[in-house]
């Protein structure tokens, strides 16, 4: 028996061993040693008792000078405000040791302690708990039953057997579902978990890669992409590519060794090929140089097939003598990659074919920067955009040139079915009596096929921006352009570093929306382009452009999104190393392809020099 306090034990005692022993005059003494009348203790003689008699939990019980317990040796007792968990303690007064109500399964409610330092769980339990069989619906799904209007069909499941957990929670193993691992086609369900049927991404249509399933049970193509890699054991890059009536690329860039075994003729050279982008298999490649620099950076094909390659070059080209210190070259090739007329021209300073485009009536239009007075026109400033308008023969109509006290550069050309013609870049001034915005700004103008320019708009932040593509919706005239910014355009807001953007105009030039887009670091946008209603744009980032981590110093990335500026997706690759898309082109949702370069190893893929061709083909659906 255990006794929770003195009083007990003396009442044990007294009862036990009635009065006290008493010396010769019949008097008890306290210190002789023996436990006497009423003496609790005496010296060393506690009659038998020890702490845990008194309600301790342990330790050293002794006697004091009065013959009373002295305690002070006893550890641990209920009531002490310690919770002892040794002891079986789960609380001790107002220590509930964290314990609350929720913790201990019920669903509300103020837990206390009771004088047995155990939980008094009476206010608790007034608000149910999982496991009473009393369905609480802010808590549980279910209790011990389900309730009677849910089964797996009302749960969105397709029938089965609906349960219910020790949790109070559904237990939808029993169901048949989307997720359970089983393929139910008439359901349609097109995959579930690893269950893809017999289809593959190549199956679909789409480019070779590797086809999950979404949580959807509907397949997740995002990995159905094809990665080519090539180059000489130099620096090597696309600029441009255009897709064939029969889904092959035209492929431009630099080279500066001997690409697919031609020989290289200066120190780079312009190169244009033709390739599968599903295999990276060159049909046919042709050089294009001098014993200088040279560089192709635009390509085009107009209705019959014919190919325009727009360029820059260091010296003289067959059949031309060299005008200036870089010159601009065009030059078409059939179909068949047979070439067939070669023009080069420019001032005596430099110059330089940047971007191509083909009108409905098969005129070619060149766009560039130059240092001079191009064609007999006059230079503005230090550098100026120019226009050129050819045609099918070769035959040059008219350059206009323009441009404002500072630099101004052109890189981008489109047209629209009226056969108008829009350029786009950067300027470091007021173009055309627009307001100057801050060190650079993006324009974009607007000619008539004649030449005549109709207007010109200017947009741009205290700090550098520029314009890098543009191309013109089919369905209404509308134009947009790509490029990067340092700032805020049009209080869309700074990301970090420099941003990408996309603006859009009405034909008449009236500002339609403008998105800025990026990471916390550096973001590039670099060409667009615009197919069945959607718009396909790609670059450079040195961030998380889709959510995951960077590969490496620098990532290509292709983004699409709808024509009224909503982002559909993003998409990533890289390599270790520096990796980026200049250029971007598709025939349907299911062929998108991206090309750039690489300085690193893509997937399956080899490096071949410092830095390589790279070819992306993917695919717009989601």
């Amino acid at each position: 028996m255990i006794y929770k306090g003195v009083p007990a034990l003396l009442f044990f005692w007294t009862i036990a061993l009635g009065s006290c022993a008493k010396n010769s005059s019949g008097t008890a003494i306290c210190g002789d040693g023996a436990k006497n009348g009423q003496e609790i203790c005496d010296g060393e003689n506690l009659g038998d008792a020890v702490c845990t008699d008194l309600g301790f939990y342990g330790g050293t019980l002794a006697c004091d000078a009065q013959c009373e317990f002295n305690t002070s040796g006893c550890v641990g007792r209920c009531g002490d405000n310690i919770v002892q968990g040794s002891a079986d303690e789960q609380c001790d007064g107002s220590v509930l040791a964290g314990a609350t109500c929720d913790q201990l399964g019920f669903h509300g409610g103020l837990l206390a302690c009771t004088a047995t330092c155990t939980f008094d769980e009476s206010d608790c339990a007034a608000f149910g708990r999982c496991g009473d069989e009393t369905l609480d619906a802010d808590s549980e799904d279910c209790d011990g039953s389900i309730p009677d209007n849910v089964t797996c069909n009302t749960l969105g499941h397709y029938g089965g057997t609906l349960a219910c957990t020790e949790a109070c929670v559904f237990d939808v193993s029993g169901c048949e579902r989307c997720g359970d691992g089983i393929l139910q086609s008439d359901r349609q369900e097109a995959c579930d978990q690893s269950q893809l049927g017999t289809n593959t991404c190549t199956s679909l249509g789409l480019p070779a890669g590797t086809l999950t399933c979404k949580s959807t049970c509907q397949y997740e193509t995002a990995n159905c992409n094809m990665l080519s890699q090539f180059g000489t054991s130099g620096e090597d890059r696309a600029a441009d590519a255009a897709m064939t009536s029969d889904h092959q690329l035209i492929l431009v860039g630099t080279a500066t060794g001997g690409l697919d075994g031609e020989t290289v003729l200066g120190l780079s050279d312009g190169f244009v090929s033709r390739v599968n982008p599903a295999t990276g298999e060159r049909l046919w490649t042709h050089l294009l140089g001098t014993t200088e620099a040279d560089e192709a950076n635009s390509v085009a094909l107009d209705a019959a097939g014919n190919i325009y390659v727009a360029g820059t070059t260091g010296d003289a080209l067959p059949g031309f003598a060299s005008v200036g210190n870089r010159d601009i070259f065009l030059v078409k090739f059939n179909s068949s990659g047979q070439q067939q007329w070669i023009r080069q021209w420019g001032t005596n300073l430099d110059d330089y074919g940047m971007a191509v485009v083909v009108d409905t009536n098969g005129q070619i239009f060149v766009a560039g920067y130059t240092r001079g007075s191009l064609d007999g026109n006059s230079n503005a400033g230090s550098i100026d955009t120019f226009l050129t308008k050819w045609s099918t023969d070769g035959t040059k109509s008219w350059t206009r040139q323009w441009g404002t006290e500072g630099n101004d550069y052109g890189y981008g050309v489109a047209v629209d079915a009226s056969n108008a013609i829009y350029v786009t870049g950067s300027t470091f001034g007021a173009m055309h009596e627009n307001v100057h915005q801050g060190n650079n700004d993006v324009y974009l103008t607007k000619h008539d096929e004649t030449g005549l320019r109709l207007w010109t708009r200017q947009i741009g932040t205290s700090g550098n921006d520029g314009a890098n593509g543009v191309a013109v919706d089919p369905s209404n005239g509308g134009v947009l352009i790509i490029g990067y910014t340092m700032g805020d355009l049009w209080g869309q807001g700074s990301l970090g570093g420099y941003d990408v953007f996309v603006a859009r105009f009405t034909s008449a030039g009236d500002p339609e929306f403008i998105r800025q887009y990026g990471t916390p670091e550096n973001d590039f946008g670099n060409a667009l382009f615009i197919q069945d209603n959607n718009l396909y744009f790609v670059g450079c980032s040195d961030g998380p452009i889709d959510g995951s981590p960077q590969a490496g110093g620098g990532d290509a990335f292709l983004s699409k999104w709808s024509l009224d500026g909503t982002p559909q997706w993003n998409r990533r690759w890289g390599s270790s190393a520096e990796d980026c898309l200049r250029s971007v082109t598709s025939d349907a949702p299911a062929r998108v392809v991206g090309v750039g370069y690489t300085r690193g190893t893509m997937p399956q893929n080899t490096s071949a020099g410092d830095m390589d061709i790279l070819v992306v083909f993917t695919h717009g659906l989601p």
